[in-house]
């Protein structure tokens, strides 16, 4: 018998997964590495308390490696931390959009095609983080986690393409592949 085990050292995301063809109170556990598992609860308590546990779990395993004490306290400051790089990033991808439109020489627009794009990828994994984090916060504090659309409807047109065409467009596999 095979018994999985799953360690806390890497980043989790666990969302509910009410789009199941055939369960329900199934959840899904996502890894930073592309791991995806699938769980069936008993129940949509038991569910929902096992989404809070895990993203405790994985709240406590930030905290003690960044030596603070206070959790909820340490991830408000770093997804805050981590809009403003958004957003700074969001900025220069603009900028330069902007030079891509007036640029004529195609080397350069070559390259300013590559920096949009490693902006956007690097946004698009920011904006998975703080969405992790805020996860992480709610769980904590027993509040109702950040809405998964959110997150889906601000993926950029290449990572929508990648996924529709998997056929699997949720915050678990965009977890998955970035």
């Amino acid at each position: 018998m095979i018994n999985p085990t799953q360690n806390i050292e890497q980043p989790k995301s666990v969302q509910p997964v009410p789009e199941h063809p055939r369960r329900d109170n199934v959840f899904c556990l996502s890894t930073s590495f592309g791991d995806a598992y699938l769980f069936d609860a008993t129940s949509l308590p038991e569910r929902d308390q096992w989404l809070q546990v895990i993203h405790t779990a994985c709240a406590a395993q930030i905290a003690r490696n960044s030596g603070r004490c206070t959790i909820s306290h340490y991830l408000v400051e770093q997804y805050q931390r981590i809009e403003q790089i958004v957003e700074q990033d969001y900025q220069q991808r603009q900028e330069a959009e902007i030079l891509l439109t007036c640029c004529t020489d195609d080397k350069q627009k070559q390259q300013l095609m590559n920096h949009v794009f490693m902006l956007e990828e690097k946004i698009e994994r920011n904006r998975i983080e703080i969405f992790r984090l805020k996860s992480y916060f709610a769980a904590l504090t027993n509040d109702e986690g950040p809405n998964p659309k959110t997150l889906l409807s601000q993926a950029s047109r290449r990572t929508k393409a990648q996924l529709n065409r998997i056929g699997v467009f949720t915050v678990s596999s965009l977890h998955g592949i970035k």
